[in-house]
């Protein structure tokens, strides 16, 4: 919305308006380069005890403990001589996306992944699509739009941490799909209701969105996160393709 009144009101062509977006970009994945560290499970299961020894150094530093060097050092001598097995790096799994798959152990649990991060992308996209015609102004869409994804991601977790992840998703996923079936069958209802009801669903879909990508830290070792990520955005992005088809049939632009 920033960049879009820029263009609009400060004249500015729409190739400066992107430079400038991607300047932000730069900008920020160099503040993360800098600033971000590893967390020190996916150290300890990767086995960079070098790295995880001065993440807990610089811990006990933050509380206020010195003089634990020797301690730490103890410590991470037995786990480096702890098979590979008891530390996350049994042989061939994190090994890349497609082992998430072969493997028995994470075969279903990959599966249900996908399908979840497939099911909410389409929503997602599809409600944004066809619920983007509130009004002529691309900027006050936009802003509506974000507006009713605020509640939604605040109200995720919150729900999260009082039901867990699990019920939250189970919850998350029945509620978008109850408004997602009540809007197909108000085709002839009043625009007001039917862009209410987009809105609505938006929300609840941009809720299942956040949580799917918090899914893969329940389900995988550290050393499988990653690819638990990759592989679901990969799904997501994918079957976001079908999304502009479905948004078609909706007819909410004319409705609204």
């Amino acid at each position: 919305v920033l960049f879009h009144g820029l263009c609009q009101h400060a004249h500015l062509s729409w190739d400066i308006t992107l430079l400038a977006i991607a300047a932000c970009q730069v900008a920020i994945a160099g503040c993360v380069a800098a600033c971000a560290e590893e967390s020190l499970p996916f150290l300890l299961a990767t086995r960079r005890f070098d790295q995880a020894r001065k993440a807990l150094v610089k811990v006990a530093s933050l509380n206020g403990v010195t003089g634990v060097e020797k301690e730490i050092d103890e410590g991470l001598k037995i786990s480096s001589s702890a098979p590979a097995e008891l530390v996350g790096q049994k042989k061939g799994i994190a090994s890349g996306m497609l082992m998430l798959l072969k493997d028995s152990q994470w075969r279903i649990k990959t599966i249900a992944l996908c399908f979840g991060f497939s099911a909410a992308s389409v929503a997602w996209f599809c409600l944004n699509f066809s619920a983007g015609s509130i009004s002529d102004d691309v900027a006050l869409n936009t802003m509506v739009l974000f507006l009713a994804d605020i509640p939604a991601y605040f109200g995720m977790g919150w729900l999260v941490n009082q039901a867990g992840a699990k019920r939250a998703s189970v919850l998350l996923f029945t509620v978008s799909a109850v408004t997602l079936f009540t809007l197909s069958q108000l085709t002839h209802s009043s625009p007001v209701v039917v862009t209410s009801l987009a809105v609505l669903g938006k929300a609840f879909v941009s809720a299942v969105f956040a949580l799917m990508w918090m899914i893969p830290m329940k389900l995988y070792p550290p050393e499988l996160r990653g690819a638990g990520l990759g592989l679901g955005n990969l799904f997501a992005r994918s079957t976001a393709a079908v999304a502009p088809f479905v948004a078609s049939r909706l007819r909410l632009n004319e409705l609204s």
